[in-house]
């Protein structure tokens, strides 16, 4: 008998039933997380109380949807970009002129950031819809779903709102519930962190610099960074201390022509 050989075919099985250990380990564990997505599993719980199901549902979307927004400059897909640190930064104050200030891209920013939530939390929304009566449906409870959903996202101080109006019911035991209104609500600096940039553009725009340090001296929860890039676009970041959540902008303006020296 070739020892050899033998020793090779055991190292094989053992290789194998490793792989196999850890494809099980990463599926249970993926199963495990995906359980504690809100929106990803109906439980009891949710046939009882929809508005929670909802509620979460939108609030999970929201939260992605942030996180997405505030690297690139508050929007999910940006258009007028520069790249910085492989990131998509938004111009929210540009010209493509020299010397010239720049012009607010975004007047209404803070409504901006409400559209760019709703318009990509909306499908999800309706799919936690459509999965809570699909499920209904399994139990045989004749479920209701309105063809027509209105969501609102208000985005104000410390918190993001989102407001759901749709009507959903079902049947059980011969009784019909009812239910209309879906509110989720939590907490975020979105909204100061918008307030900082605001600034930052209306003194960009007006004086072509922003007073950046004395900002922070004034209000010591946020800390801003400011990179000027070898084009001369001005890249803050704006970072709010408490969840260290980073909001980056960008800003094209008084830029110096090709062969002037910089003061």
């Amino acid at each position: 008998m070739d020892i050899r050989k033998v020793r090779g075919k055991r190292g094989q099985l053992t290789i194998f039933i490793i792989l196999a250990l850890v494809i099980v380990a990463a599926l249970l564990i993926f199963l495990y997380f995906r359980s504690k997505v809100p929106g990803a599993e109906i439980t009891p719980e949710s046939f009882e109380n929809p508005q929670q199901y909802i509620a979460e549902c939108a609030e999970d979307a929201a939260k992605q949807a942030i996180n997405t927004m505030l690297p690139q400059g508050g929007l999910i897909q940006p258009k007028n970009y520069v790249t910085y640190s492989r990131t998509r930064i938004e111009l929210l104050c540009y010209t493509n002129r020299f010397y010239e200030s720049c012009m607010n891209q975004y007047p209404l920013y803070i409504k901006h950031l409400e559209d760019e939530i709703k318009n990509e939390i909306e499908p999800k929304i309706e799919e936690c819809f459509i999965k809570l009566k699909n499920e209904y449906e399994k139990k045989s409870l004749s479920p209701y779903v309105s063809s027509s959903m209105k969501v609102d996202v208000s985005v104000i101080d410390k918190k993001v709102n989102i407001d759901i109006s749709r009507e959903l019911s079902y049947t059980d035991k011969e009784s019909t519930k009812s239910f209309k209104e879906f509110k989720s609500s939590f907490n975020s600096p979105l909204h100061r962190m918008a307030r900082v940039a605001m600034e930052m553009i209306s003194q960009e725009a007006q004086f072509c610099s922003a007073e950046h340090m004395g900002y922070m001296i004034l209000y010591n929860d946020i800390k801003i960074e400011k990179i000027i890039t070898s084009d001369q676009v001005k890249i803050y970041i704006i970072t709010d201390k408490l969840t260290d959540k980073k909001l980056n902008i960008a800003i094209r303006g008084c830029v110096i022509g090709t062969g002037v020296p910089s003061v």
